[in-house]
């Protein structure tokens, strides 16, 4: 009795998931054949799901002709299958963040809330969020040919949230450290900067001799509980969920100091009209970079690209200018250029 069976072709179709993880490929270099209805579809482990569900499925004709040849069928089946995606070139090319990017005409960039001068509302009446990781981001967006799109993220969740794909980069004055370059990958260096610490300006502490056991307030995820105890005994750090946050508590005299990066701190202090000052010891002298998810090699290629195209063309130092330097309320020269992490 001869047996006619049908195997659908499938086309790819992406859906725009990030928290998927499906079949991993074998030895097939095409994917993964695995059953779905109505045929044959291509799954790969790469947090997207590719799915035959919006595509009319071709069809080759097979024949059985002895069912006691199951094993010979089923081996003849992958073998045709194969050999129809080779003849039609039919490919499993995988669309990767950046395809998404484009697909969808924007970047999400991952910034913090009242995070002067990085990311803030300076005009209530606006609403409009501004400040120089917003300023890098359009930037960045235009040099993609997208449109940048801000994500609020916290200094604890920044990561995770790039990881888990709720922004494509990370900004948010990220330091380039080991531990983090284990979890995601970094840009070009796109600002320099050091943890220092700012006190009351009638306060009696004049260096990190005087801060020992002291109450000291920072964000959550700046990791000061490890970068603090190297230079300072006994700290008692208080952390918060944004630098706004830990400012204030310095001002209600919650804590005694307040540390971060250099940048982050004469943003608060500047409008307070000499009230605070920071002290002139560093704790740390940091890279920052822009957080990209692992395993996304395009998406980091076009983000140095871009960044490259900053400085070269001169625009890198005019929104630093903008938000840093003589013409702001931070007076802050520029000695770097934007360039790959060098290790100290």
């Amino acid at each position: 009795m001869v047996k006619k069976l049908k195997l659908a072709a499938v086309s790819i179709g992406r859906v725009a998931t990030s928290g998927i993880n499906t079949a991993k490929a074998a030895d097939l270099k095409l994917g993964v054949l695995c059953p779905l209805s109505g045929g044959l579809g291509i799954r790969q482990n790469q947090g997207r799901h590719y799915s035959n569900a919006a595509y009319k499925p071709a069809s080759i004709t097979y024949i059985q002709r002895d069912k006691t040849m199951k094993k010979s069928f089923r081996q003849s089946l992958l073998i045709g299958a194969s050999v129809f995606m080779l003849m039609t070139g039919f490919t499993t090319a995988r669309a990767d963040q950046l395809d998404t990017i484009k697909a969808d005409g924007a970047l999400k960039c991952g910034v913090t809330p009242n995070n002067v001068p990085f990311s803030f509302v300076e005009d209530p009446k606006t609403r409009q969020l501004v400040g120089y990781d917003v300023d890098v981001c359009s930037a960045i967006a235009a040099e993609m040919g997208v449109k940048p799109e801000f994500v609020f993220v916290t200094s604890a969740t920044r990561i995770s949230d790039l990881q888990q794909g709720r922004t494509d980069i990370a900004l948010s004055a990220l330091t380039n450290t080991a531990v983090r370059a284990s979890l995601i990958d970094f840009t070009q260096n796109y600002l320099h900067a050091g943890v220092r610490v700012v006190v009351s300006a009638t306060s009696p502490i004049k260096s990190f001799a005087d801060l020992a056991g002291k109450r000291i307030s920072g964000t959550d995820g700046a990791n000061l509980e490890i970068k603090l105890p190297k230079v300072i005994d006994k700290p008692e750090l208080k952390a918060y969920p944004s630098p706004a946050n830990a400012f204030l508590a310095l001002d209600q005299g919650k804590v005694d100091a307040m540390a971060g990066d250099d940048t982050t701190l004469l943003g608060l202090i500047g409008p307070t009209g000499g009230k605070y000052v920071l002290l002139d010891q560093f704790v740390t002298k940091d890279q920052l970079g822009l957080g990209v998810r692992k395993g996304e090699p395009r998406v980091l290629a076009a983000v140095n690209k871009a960044l490259t195209n900053l400085e070269s063309s001169g625009k890198a130092g005019v929104i630093f200018e903008k938000w840093f330097g003589q013409g702001s309320k931070l007076k802050m020269k520029r000695s770097f250029t934007i360039a790959p992490y060098q290790p100290s």
